[in-house]
């Protein structure tokens, strides 16, 4: 008996085999009195919640089986003096997947993974480490709120590495790291045209995703991964930790309560440097096919989310782009003439060109103006507004008074962990999310627009016509090309904060 347990737990330890699985296999083999010992071990090896969890979904549904005059959601909560006690009920094979609790209600309370409402932390999986995930797998032992479970690469010697590093189990296909039942969560940091792919599996199997930006490289695919993670009732959220920044959030509580008006100007300039290394470190950079753009869709989209965050999605673009510098077949530089409905005009800048590199926000509005240059938020507030100053005063050389806006806001960590921890604490307590699904669909939309508008030469009108723009890219996919110098470095930004 005693080498039955042996081989059943490490059976289950290696291969990653669901709980409920393992249980379903054992209620079939054994006699009630050797499942009760499994269970016992099980329960002080493994998470105590998420098996107390999935033995209590499983008394629910055999009561709901026997008592279908019953509404959904009458079972009597049960509380467990011993976790063997329920294992005389059938095992359920699935992973909870909220079949007793609706998207909207879990929404509404918060959505927690199958294991349980009251679970301590939320164990989580990379998917993707040669790169940027690396970075989160060490930035994750930082948040408390999260258990770093698994990993995965399609490299195996680089998933190796990284679950060994961690002591964790690893994977070369990131649908048997989903499927393990180690995780309830994953930050999914491949690249880019992945995304959709490896969440709305996530999503279809009970997880909640953190993606990485861009969530996808067009709108069709980001409005799938929004209704897909609405359909399964989880948790979504995108990597943008520069909405946890001190001068953005100060500029986006300014622009929440009127400070500058209504909008009269805005301005993007996002200044990058990228030598020709960098777009040769793989295969898929910097390629229609692998990338789906060029500064648009890697640099840029930080700052064209912040830049929607504070003024709000266009109404129509009229862009240029080109490839100025490197030798690449997408954009390197791009440029934007923007309108919003209200009638005002803006103006984006973005390339990869230019070193020192240059980062600015500016929004003018009737009542002040915002700036945000590298780092530093300054606010000044006219009076009286633009509109009666303008038509009230005699002397034709006079202007309005500013002042300066001081605005206070919550000290809080900024960077990766801080947007891992708000996720964390989203799926565990229903915390607000910092950057949500909903929202990162921004700049893939305002991205799109500029491609766009700049291939077919003429203004586009926002949200884009999501047939035109897929139409475009399988065009652009169609004519990608070989890359001539492939060097194969896989590493992330050593400048980038955590």
């Amino acid at each position: 008996m005693l080498q039955m347990l042996q081989v059943v737990v490490h059976v289950q330890h290696m291969v990653g085999m669901h709980l409920a699985h393992l249980l379903n296999l054992l209620s079939q083999l054994l006699y009630p009195a050797e499942r009760m010992l499994i269970v016992s071990v099980l329960y002080l090896r493994f998470d105590r919640c998420y098996l107390l969890q999935m033995l209590q979904k499983n008394r629910q549904r055999a009561y709901e089986e026997h008592h279908p005059e019953k509404d959904e959601g009458s079972f009597p909560e049960v509380h467990f003096l011993s976790p063997p006690a329920a294992l005389f009920y059938h095992t359920c094979p699935a992973r909870g997947q909220g079949e007793h609790r609706t998207g909207a209600n879990m929404a509404h309370e918060g959505a927690t993974s199958g294991r349980s409402a009251s679970m301590e932390k939320v164990r989580l999986g990379i998917i993707g480490v040669g790169g940027m995930g690396s970075a989160h797998a060490k930035m994750v032992q930082e948040v408390e709120e999260v258990q770093l479970a698994a990993v995965a690469d399609i490299d195996p010697a680089v998933a190796k590495s990284v679950g060994e590093q961690y002591n964790v189990p690893f994977f070369t296909d990131y649908k048997q790291c989903i499927d393990s039942g180690l995780v309830d969560a994953v930050i999914v940091a491949t690249p880019h045209p992945v995304h959709p792919e490896v969440a709305e599996y996530a999503f279809s199997k009970g997880l909640h995703v953190l993606t990485e930006k861009p969530m996808a490289i067009n709108p069709v695919e980001a409005d799938r991964m929004i209704n897909a993670a609405k359909r399964a009732g989880r948790v979504f959220a995108v990597m943008f930790q520069m909405r946890t920044e001190r001068p953005y959030r100060i500029a986006r509580k300014a622009m929440e309560q009127g400070v500058v008006g209504e909008i009269m100007r805005t301005e993007l300039v996002s200044a990058w440097y990228r030598n020709q290394a960098y777009y040769d470190s793989a295969e898929w950079r910097a390629t229609w096919v692998g990338e789906g753009g060029g500064v648009l869709v890697n640099q840029a989209p930080h700052a064209l989310d912040m830049f929607c965050w504070l003024a709000g999605l266009p109404a129509k673009v009229t862009a240029s782009t080109r490839t100025r510098l490197h030798d690449i077949e997408v954009e390197d530089e791009a440029f934007a003439l923007l309108e919003y409905p209200n009638g005002a005009h803006g103006y984006l800048y973005t390339t990869t060109n230019e070193a020192p590199g240059t980062n600015r926000i500016e929004i003018a509005g009737d009542r002040g103006k915002i700036v945000i240059q590298d780092g530093q938020v300054t606010i000044r507030r006219v009076e009286p507004p633009l509109r009666e100053f303008t038509f009230s005063a005699a002397d034709m050389w006079s202007g309005p008074k500013t002042e300066p806006v001081e605005i206070e806001v919550e000290e809080m960590p900024a960077g990766h962990a801080q947007v891992t921890r708000n996720f964390a604490r989203a799926i565990l307590y229903g915390e607000p999310l910092l950057s949500p699904g909903e929202e990162g669909i921004w700049c893939v939309e305002l991205a799109s627009g500029i491609i766009l508008s700049s291939k077919r030469g003429k203004t586009v009108s926002l949200p884009v016509d999501r047939a035109e723009y897929d139409a475009l890219l399988q065009e652009l996919k169609a004519s990608s090309q070989p890359k001539r110098k492939v060097l194969g470095q896989r590493v992330s930004d050593p400048n980038i904060v955590r």
